[in-house]
C-alpha cells in the first residue's frame, strides 16, 4: 500500500499561516507540517501544536534564506545576510564553497528550544534563488 504524505511548509512563518496549517491538521487535510524555527511566530506555532496534540506531526523546515538567522556567526556573514543580520536572497550556485556558516545554522535549528528534539515527522529545506 502506498501512503500519501501531504506536508504544509512554513509553520511558524506568520500567525495567519500558522492558523491555516493548524486548521488543515485538525481537518485531516494535511499529514504534517514543518516548522521554520527562526521565524517570529515559531514559538506560538509550537505552543499551539502542543496544545492541540500535533507535535508528533511537526518536522523541521531548514531555512537559510528568510528572516533572522539563529546564530551570530550567520548573522555576521555578509555572503548570507545584510548589515542588520537578516538573510539576503541567496545565490544558490555561488555559495557552495561557504558551507561552514550553514552547518552551524543547521545545528542551531535542530537544537532550537521550540523544536525541543520533537521534530520527528521530517526535515525540509531549500535555498531561495
Amino acid at each position: 500500500m502506498i501512503k500519501l504524505v501531504i506536508n504544509a511548509d512554513d509553520f511558524g512563518i506568520a500567525p495567519n499561516a500558522t492558523a491555516a496549517i493548524l486548521e488543515c491538521l485538525r481537518n485531516g487535510w494535511i499529514t504534517n507540517t514543518t516548522l521554520m524555527v527562526n521565524m517570529p511566530s515559531a514559538e506560538d506555532a509550537v505552543s499551539s501544536a502542543r496544545r492541540e496534540c500535533f507535535l508528533d506531526r511537526v518536522g523541521l523546515h531548514l531555512n537559510f534564506g528568510q528572516g533572522r538567522p539563529l546564530t551570530e556567526r550567520m548573522r555576521n556573514c555578509r555572503e548570507f545576510c545584510d548589515a542588520s543580520g537578516i538573510y539576503n536572497q541567496l545565490d544558490t550556485l555561488g555559495i557552495r564553497h561557504k558551507w561552514t556558516p550553514l552547518t552551524d545554522e543547521w545545528r542551531k535549528a535542530v537544537e532550537a528550544p521550540c523544536c525541543n528534539n520533537r521534530c520527528r515527522s521530517g526535515i525540509t529545506g531549500f535555498l531561495m534563488p
